[in-house]
C-alpha cells in the first residue's frame, strides 16, 4: 500500500512540474507600444537664426524668428543642431519663449 501511495504522489509531483513548465513556457503577448509623441513642427539652426520647420514639410523653414543661435547657450545650440520637436502650437510657443530669454 506504501508503494501505490508513493507512486501517486511522484506522479502528482511530476504532474505538476510538468504543468509548471508549460505555463512558463508560453509564449506571453507583448505590451502594447507607446504611442510615439505627434511632431507639427520642429525648431533648427537656419543660418545661424531659430527657425520653425513643419514636420514632414518643405525643405525650407515656416518661419525665421530674430533669435541669434550664437547667443544661446551651447546645451540649446546642440539641441537646435539636432532639431527641437514641438508637438502643438503651445509648445512651439513656449519652446520659442524659453529661446528668446
Amino acid at each position: 500500500m506504501k508503494t501505490k501511495t508513493m507512486i501517486a504522489a511522484l506522479f502528482a509531483a511530476a504532474l505538476l512540474l510538468f504543468s509548471a513548465a508549460a505555463l512558463r513556457s508560453k509564449p506571453r503577448e507583448a505590451a502594447p507600444a507607446a504611442a510615439p509623441t505627434p511632431v507639427g513642427y520642429v525648431l533648427a539652426d537656419y543660418g545661424g537664426q531659430v527657425a520653425v520647420f513643419r514636420a514632414g514639410g518643405g525643405p525650407g523653414p515656416e518661419q525665421i524668428t530674430a533669435i541669434s543661435v550664437g547667443v544661446l547657450p551651447t546645451a540649446d545650440r546642440i539641441r537646435l543642431s539636432e532639431g527641437i520637436a514641438a508637438p502643438g502650437e503651445r509648445e512651439l510657443a513656449r519652446l520659442l519663449e524659453d529661446l528668446s530669454c
